[in-house]
């Protein structure tokens, strides 16, 4: 294009990816901050968390994850004997919904547990 200015250097070429990568850079920094931000806003006075408090917690956590193996589990279980064209998606439905249950189940362990004042 006659008259476009290119930022770089002449020996320099951009990667087509290189605004994705700053994109991706910024929400792991962003995902790194939060947990700290969040623990700072809690005043010295609430101190420790009672364990019983803490044992619902972790035992919602481990629930959360048996829940996403057995989710799996029988869905392997279900779809035994099915040709794989149909077997494959079934599969990565189960994965995608394990990992939806882990996930709930972390945000809700630090959401409701780890994070409150």
């Amino acid at each position: 294009m006659k008259g476009a200015s290119n930022p770089l250097p002449p020996d320099m070429v951009a990667a087509p990816w290189a605004g994705i990568s700053r994109l991706v850079i910024g929400i792991v920094a962003m995902s790194v901050m939060a947990p700290a931000f969040a623990t700072r806003q809690c005043p010295p006075e609430f101190g420790k968390k009672s364990d019983g408090f803490m044992a619902v917690g972790w035992s919602l956590l481990l629930l959360a994850l048996v829940a996403g193996v057995a989710l799996m589990y029988l869905v392997v279980k279900r779809t035994r004997g099915w040709k794989l064209r149909h077997r494959l998606p079934a599969l990565l439905l189960g994965v995608a919904a394990m990992l939806a249950v882990w996930t709930g189940g972390l945000a809700i362990f630090f959401g409701g547990f780890v994070f409150v004042c």
